[in-house]
């Protein structure tokens, strides 16, 4: 086997965590990193080098041997990698092939290649849907070329496409599977962040000077955010307002990882030479490196952690944070934790259903520049949101797509279609979903 013996040794100081914790403390996971957390919050995924784990608090850790989990469902479906014995080299080296873990064993779906040319190269696996009905991640054809794809029960493997360089990379996926987002290249080898949904579509840069630089690295489950990084800068996604920088005027890198339906979004910042620090953005805080979140929330933790370097996953619905730390006095020093906004027990209740739909009024009215739109709808279905003038004319559309059942909140910057900024005055939204259709009035005022 290629593995190092150190690798086995540094597992026995992996440490199982079983016992029961309060709300508001971070909770230490054992040595590792946290690559993803599922919908509701309960499961932990992630890996300590290729030694992969999932944490739950009935379960404590429980190591999956030699594996690299990158995501999981509500039913403990974890995709990722994983070290197959029936799958080798030329050379004779067992290979990491993507496949995902349910019921105590690993099920590879297979590859796109004839068979493996290096034991790490072959395909790999990054997201799963909500539903677990859709695995995306990359296709390897050779030493520099890859490609994305998404993978189903019973279409198998679909390619994705490469736009004009030698690669795409699909890293994660909306709660059905019907959008994906990731990276292509252009004819100068740049990764730009793009999304499939199914046809392939750039969503910009904020690199100055323009280049296409960038990467999308997630997607809320309900499809309305995307996050990533481009030139060094963590950007959310939107049908509205295209990319937008989360810490505009900093000289530091940053790169957003995760983002949930409410659009509480977590990363990594560089804030010194020696480390970096997680951070968390919201609407109403802005961008808050992890510290200052967690003085905020009056959210405990040992002293000898000697900071938290990334924020990685994030619950659907916002309340429950997962990520790496480094502590001064453990061995390995690298440690997995998470941290729960409000009682764990909280999480076994049965959310609220909505029962109808439901347009509600935009707050702030008047505003000047943004305001936010909150609709329900009972059902997934298709929805339009669009802003018309007082003659009916159409001055942007904000949202144009499926959407799951539940509350959902749109932002208008107060610009048209063009990105011109809207003149003052009464403007109308009209919310539009199955046979149903809602105006509401909102005043601009400049």
């Amino acid at each position: 086997m290629r593995h190092s013996i150190a690798y086995s040794i540094l597992f026995f100081f992996l440490i199982n965590f079983t016992a029961a914790q309060p709300a508001n403390q971070v909770i230490y996971l054992g040595g590792g990193s946290v690559d993803g957390i599922s919908d509701n919050g309960k499961i932990v995924v992630g890996g300590f080098g290729d030694l992969g784990y999932y944490w739950t608090f009935g379960t404590g850790r429980v190591e999956l041997g030699w594996c690299r989990p990158y995501d999981v469902t509500n039913d403990t479906m974890i995709v990722g990698e994983f070290l197959d014995p029936n799958t080798l080299t030329p050379e004779g080296d067992t290979c990491f092939v993507a496949g995902y873990w349910k019921n105590g064993q690993w099920h590879s779906i297979g590859s796109l290649l004839d068979e493996p040319f290096h034991p790490d190269w072959y395909t790999d696996a990054f997201g799963v849907s909500s539903d677990g009905s859709t695995i995306v991640g990359m296709q390897w054809w050779d030493y520099d070329r890859v490609e994305a794809y998404k993978w189903t029960q019973t279409d198998s493997f679909t390619l994705l496409g490469m736009n004009g360089g030698q690669g795409s990379k699909a890293l994660g996926v909306n709660e059905d599977g019907s959008i994906i987002v990731g990276w292509d290249e252009n004819n100068n080898f740049e990764r730009r962040a793009f999304k499939w949904n199914p046809d392939s579509f750039y969503l910009g840069s904020l690199a100055t000077p323009p280049s296409e630089v960038g990467e999308a690295h997630d997607i809320s489950p309900n499809g309305m955010y995307i996050v990533g990084g481009s030139a060094d800068k963590a950007f959310v996604w939107t049908e509205s307002g295209g990319m937008v920088e989360l810490n505009p005027g900093s000289t530091k890198g940053s790169y957003a990882i995760d983002v949930s339906d409410n659009k509480v979004i977590v990363g990594t910042y560089e804030s010194g030479i020696l480390h970096n620090d997680g951070f968390v953005y919201t609407d109403q805080y802005g961008f808050e490196l992890i510290d200052d979140f967690f003085a905020r929330n009056n959210i405990a933790y040992d002293l000898d952690w000697a900071y938290f370097d990334y924020c990685q996953a994030v619950s659907r619905d916002g309340k429950v944070i997962a990520g790496r730390g480094y502590r001064s006095t453990t061995e390995p020093a690298y440690e997995a934790w998470v941290v729960y906004l409000e009682d764990p027990a909280a999480l076994d209740k049965p959310a609220n259903t909505v029962k109808g739909y439901y347009l509600e009024q935009n707050y702030p009215n008047p505003f000047n520049p943004s305001t936010t739109i909150a609709f329900s709808i009972p059902v997934s279905a298709q929805i339009r949101l669009t802003v018309y003038d007082l003659q009916g004319r159409e001055v942007r559309t904000l949202f144009n797509g499926n959407l799951a059942a539940g509350r959902h909140e749109v932002r208008w910057d107060g610009q048209d279609a063009s990105g011109r900024p809207a003149a003052s005055g009464l403007y109308l939204y009209t919310l539009q979903a199955a046979s149903f259709k809602k105006t509401g009035k909102m005043l601009l005022v400049r």
